[in-house]
């Protein structure tokens, strides 16, 4: 029996936190600050020394610093010098700057060329030291846990996009394969009924692949590419044409429909952008408003922008939750009900329309929101720039 062995982990849980500490590099040719600051850090932070700029570069080349902590007067390589070169080379290492009483300017002019803050010497509190230090090193890590977010999120992009690349091939040959059965003479009765509902599924699977697809691609792109592809568009001309391919699920559920627009109206922009936003949230009024119920399109002018606005008196939305609406994948309601595709009342998709909404907007630099009261209905508004 190894009588150590419950010292192990404790000497890996000290290594690991020794390797978890923040790295500060604390430069001055003056020794004897230098030894007294290293003492002072020594506990919290991995500290490293350096009696001079350029000893202090190498030491950044070698090692990942989160704070350098510098003396701004040093002969040869100054802490101005330091500070210029970690800025160009290093940019996200925190830099905090120490100077003397009378050198209050040259301190000013380091905080404008890239420094954290500065320090005056000689120190009057050192916890005051520790403190601006601390504030330093957390910066540094919160830049840090944010740019692991960003690649995570990325990553996730990614694959996602990968994922609907790849469905997108088998897809159009059922797609392919199902018409070309329908389109027999011969069917049975229930085979074919079999048939329209396997059309319908893989139906509702292309639109959430398209969706998906649109969503990651409106995501890159730029507002300057949206007006290289800009068409001159007649408001009415185009609402009229959206409301003709959702009228069969209006008529069906009885709503109260009607179209507010001006028949001269013109716009410039993406039209199948524009499109796209105006059948989003249209389908989406039509998913949250019960049977019998009003909607209503409507586009006005004012201060040099085109503004949609969509109405409906359904479910409306809880105030706490219109924050978070066009964000991706958001779903207010039980994920249970979860039904793609499909328009009838409280059937929910998987929550990429009005996020595919707000990247299309955000592309031709536009703006959308909404207003919105529990069992009241909702206005959801869209805005185009009015520029020739």
């Amino acid at each position: 029996m190894n009588l150590f062995a419950c010292d192990i982990p404790e000497k890996s849980e000290e290594l690991q936190m020794a390797r978890d500490l923040p790295r500060c590099l604390v430069v001055d040719d003056e020794e004897v600050i230098l030894r007294m600051l290293a003492k002072l850090f020594s506990k919290e932070y991995k500290v490293f020394t350096a009696t001079s700029g350029a000893i202090a570069v190498e030491i950044l080349r070698d090692n990942d610093i989160d704070v350098i902590l510098t003396d701004l007067v040093m002969p040869e390589f100054s802490g101005t010098q330091l500070l210029r070169w970690a800025k160009s080379q290093v940019p996200w290492v925190e830099v905090i700057v120490m100077t003397g009483y009378g050198d209050v300017q040259t301190a000013v002019e380091a905080m404008k060329g890239g420094a954290f803050d500065f320090i005056m010497k000689p120190f009057k509190n050192l916890d005051e030291v520790k403190r601006i230090v601390g504030h330093a090193c957390n910066r540094r890590r919160l830049a840090l846990e944010n740019d692991k977010l960003k690649e995570v999120n990325r990553l996730k992009d990614e694959f996602v996009t990968i994922i609907a690349h790849e469905l997108r091939t088998p897809l159009t040959i059922l797609n392919g394969y199902i018409n070309i059965v329908k389109g027999s003479n011969d069917l049975e009765e229930d085979t074919r009924e079999a048939i329209d509902i396997m059309g319908t599924a893989s139906d509702r699977l292309s639109k959430l692949v398209e969706d998906i697809m649109l969503v990651m691609e409106a995501g890159y792109r730029t507002p300057h590419l949206e007006n290289r592809l800009r068409d001159k568009i007649n408001v009415k001309a185009l609402i009229d044409q959206i409301s003709s391919e959702i009228i069969v699920f209006i008529r069906k559920r009885g709503f109260d429909f009607s179209c507010q627009c001006p028949d001269d109206a013109i716009i410039h922009g993406r039209a199948s952008s524009i499109r796209k936003v105006i059948l989003n949230l249209l389908l989406n009024a039509l998913k949250f408003t019960p049977d019998g119920g009003r909607i209503e399109i409507s586009y006005r002018e004012e201060q040099g922008e085109g503004i949609f606005r969509v109405s409906d008196n359904g479910i409306g939305i809880d105030l706490k939750d219109q924050g978070r609406l066009f964000q991706k994948f958001t779903v207010l309601h039980d994920p249970m009900h979860h039904s793609s595709g499909t328009f009838e009342f409280m059937t929910y998709g998987c929550g990429l329309g009005l996020a595919i909404c707000r990247e299309l907007v955000d592309g031709f630099n536009g703006r959308i929101w909404v207003r919105s009261e529990p069992d009241r209905g909702s206005d959801f508004f869209f805005s185009v720039p009015l520029t020739d």
